[in-house]
């Protein structure tokens, strides 16, 4: 939800217009945007897919220095092709109704840059009708918040299966002002192969297959996608290991990354 926010209705937002912008700077500072089971593909390809230990659902990593989403360049644009769906609906949300909790209303942002554009096209029309702009993003709200339920018990399964562990993002600055994000939750992969084959399909009877596989996939984006264009010294930073193929510890619980530590954390030199 917004920091503050309004329901949208056309009796009071008759005149109110939309300006259709590709500047993101609303988001530059959100660091774990919440994705749903649909969007799982495109967001593993170009974001890190991780879990969060006090939320319900899995979130695209856009940044590890709190405050900065890499994702969102200088001069606002997007950093990827893929923009997630609740970035895409800005500024508009789904709140739930205090009088009916299981019902939801369209919530906006009313401090949005892009409401206040004198080059904007109006939200309704001369009936009140939403217009193809808010049409728009009504749909694409409608479809996330189908997925959400789904989305949010693979989470709740998953967890309850005790793959998923903490691990923490540290940043090394060589001025020695070092810093941390902790409550970062991925998958043991060791004890994901150690999986019994009764233990395996019934992760693949829930359906949690594709969640799984996304986020050990994804994690390579820490490495190589635009996190590690911001840290220039990521990219050129050899092989920890003497030897670029040397089979996995069994007591290291996590090693997509170049840069993941001996404890399973992730170290990242800037």
């Amino acid at each position: 939800m917004f920091a503050t926010s309004k329901a949208l209705n056309p009796k009071d937002h008759s005149q109110l217009t939309l300006a259709e912008t590709s500047d993101y700077s609303f988001a530059a500072d959100r660091m774990f945007i919440p994705i749903v089971l649909s969007e799982i593909a495109d967001v593993a390809r170009e974001y890190p897919l991780v879990f969060i230990s006090d939320q319900p659902m899995p979130v695209a990593l856009t940044g590890v220095e709190k405050g900065l989403n890499a994702y969102v360049a200088e001069d606002g644009s997007w950093r990827a092709h893929y923009i997630p769906g609740s970035i895409q609906s800005y500024p508009f949300t789904l709140g739930a109704m205090p009088d009916k909790p299981a019902e939801f209303a369209i919530v906006f942002d009313p401090e949005a840059e892009q409401l206040a554009s004198p080059a904007g096209a109006p939200l309704f029309d001369s009936q009140n009708k939403p217009m193809a702009n808010l049409r728009k993003r009504m749909d694409l709200l409608t479809k996330m918040k189908k997925a959400e339920p789904v989305t949010r018990q693979m989470v709740k399964e998953l967890r309850e299966s005790g793959l998923l562990v903490d691990r923490a993002i540290r940043i090394n600055r060589p001025d020695g002002e070092d810093s941390q994000i902790t409550g970062i939750q991925v998958i043991d992969e060791t004890k994901f192969n150690a999986l019994s084959g009764e233990e395996f399909l019934a992760l693949r009877d829930k359906g949690l297959l594709p969640l799984i596989y996304s986020h050990l996939l994804s994690m390579a984006n820490l490495r190589q996608g635009v996190i590690a264009g911001k840290y220039p010294d990521l990219a050129a930073r050899p092989e920890p290991q003497a030897d670029p193929v040397k089979p996995m510890k069994a007591d290291d619980d996590f090693d997509l990354s170049l840069f993941a530590s001996d404890d399973g954390d992730f170290d990242i030199f800037h």
